[in-house]
């Protein structure tokens, strides 16, 4: 609000020169709340609008832009897109053959470590009634999909220092999980539970969402998230020693 009131005092832009400024307060309040988070979150915003007051707080904003015309406007937005894609588009595909070491190895290391996290569920098919604990995953191989020479990548957002876009990934693991199933045996009755270490080795392809600072001499992940990952880890068909050991198959 300080800085609201130099700008009018001062009738500096946002507000006109001359005329009934106080009209202009909720055109002031709504630029300098959208400049502020701007910088907060890094972004440039690009409005359209003819009114000289935009435009005049424009041309001495770091992080808005102001376009009279609406198609211009768009033609600029749809080219920071394009460029943003090709930027990613580029970078993805040296990962893939083998290049861009260091962002490759920082989004396997990023991807390894949010796989390792995820909490899934244990399926399995049994005659026994079973129960497992928790599921612990060993990533085993990482992969940026590139399907006939073309990658999945989708910009979500640009900025002056970021792009936020995702890639498909396909990813292996080895999963972990110890079952306890409990039976019935013709000759002894129900049998006691029994313990049993399964692993199973199974692969999904999921969305990864990835935050790239680009203001430094070389990109840095800021951030990675997978979308839509598996819920559950498919163990096949399980059976306990005892209900081999009882002659059953």
């Amino acid at each position: 609000m300080g800085e609201l009131f130099d700008h009018y005092f001062a009738a500096s832009a946002p507000f006109e020169p001359s005329g009934e400024k106080k009209k202009e307060f909720p055109d002031a309040v709504a630029l300098m709340s959208l400049e502020a988070w701007a910088k907060a979150n890094d972004l440039r915003l690009l409005a359209i609008s003819k009114d000289r007051g935009w435009i005049n707080y424009a041309k001495n904003s770091t992080h808005i832009d102001v376009q009279e015309d609406l198609a211009s406007a768009l033609s600029t937005f749809q080219e920071q897109q394009i460029q943003a894609r090709d930027f990613v588009s580029g970078l993805v595909a040296a990962a893939i053959d083998g290049r861009a070491h260091t962002f490759r190895v920082a989004v396997e290391q990023a991807l390894i470590e949010t796989v390792q996290e995820l909490e899934l569920a244990a399926e399995a098919r049994s005659n026994e009634e079973f129960s497992y604990d928790r599921v612990d995953l060993e990533v085993l191989n990482t992969k940026l999909t590139d399907h006939a020479g073309a990658t999945f990548i989708t910009v979500v957002r640009t900025g002056t220092s970021r792009i936020v876009f995702t890639v498909l990934t396909t990813v292996t693991v080895l999963a972990k999980a110890t079952f306890t199933f409990s039976g019935w045996d013709d000759d002894h009755g129900k049998y006691d539970y029994e313990d049993s270490y399964l692993e199973s080795e199974d692969w999904f392809e999921a969305e990864l969402l990835i935050d790239l600072n680009i203001a430094g001499s070389f990109p840095e992940i800021a951030k990675i998230e997978l979308i839509h990952p598996p819920q559950e880890i498919d163990f096949g068909r399980i059976e306990s020693s005892a209900y081999y050991d009882a002659g059953r198959s």
